[in-house]
């Protein structure tokens, strides 16, 4: 009964005045929101496939004047590659997923 009462001062009144018909509508209210939020969670996750794979982008960065590759990560879009250059200076080269375009050199 005090479960009763609770939520109808929570979720308002009927006009009948006995709470009952709001109880009912904050429970199916709490039930709609618990499947909608568990039909969220369920959703598959799809993670992005670049259309240049991790062997296309070595391929490219080295092309491109990168001699040693330390790191090669997908961050978001594009290829990210750092390294160093065939003169041992410090090197990164950003590489589009999607065309394979060299979006960004810097030689340190």
């Amino acid at each position: 009964m005090a479960s009763t009462r609770l939520a109808s001062i929570r979720f308002g009144r009927t006009e009948s005045g006995s709470g009952h018909a709001a109880f009912r509508y904050a429970k199916l209210g709490s039930a709609l929101l618990g499947a909608a939020l568990f039909a969220g969670l369920a959703l598959p996750v799809r993670a992005q496939t670049p259309a240049i794979s991790i062997d296309d982008a070595l391929r490219i960065v080295r092309a491109n004047g990168l001699a040693t590759v330390t790191q090669l990560e997908l961050d978001g879009r594009k290829w990210e590659a750092e390294g160093r250059d065939g003169a041992g200076r410090r090197m990164e080269v950003d590489v589009d997923a999607a065309t394979g375009k060299v979006l960004r050199t810097e030689t340190r």
